[in-house]
């Protein structure tokens, strides 16, 4: 495990995102927010240039016990991100009964 400092480049790091629960709703969100945006923190602030946001070299996502997250469309953009190759690994790991589906 390693802390990326401002000089390193976010592309020689892998990004493992986890969570339970409502955590790992969150991950959900913010791993597809890292695979279509990039690791932007300043998006929505004016620039002087458009930036091209750093992206991980992997990004991995492990949910264990997870509600739910989005609607079918939500769904389907997060299926069609995971086919494009953008996030390498997605898990959800739930009860029998639980939500299987990343709805």
């Amino acid at each position: 495990m390693a802390a990326v400092i401002p000089s390193d480049n976010l592309a020689n790091y892998e990004l493992l995102v986890t969570g339970h629960s409502l955590g790992g709703a969150l991950a959900t969100c913010f791993v597809m927010d890292v695979a279509e945006y990039g690791m932007d923190a300043g998006r929505e602030l004016p620039q002087l240039t458009p930036l091209s946001p750093p992206r991980p070299k992997a990004l991995k996502m492990y949910n264990f016990g997870s509600p739910r997250v989005g609607n079918d469309i939500f769904c389907n953009k997060f299926n069609s991100i995971i086919a494009n190759g953008a996030i390498d690994e997605a898990y959800k790991i739930v009860n029998n009964q639980d939500g299987q589906y990343w709805l």
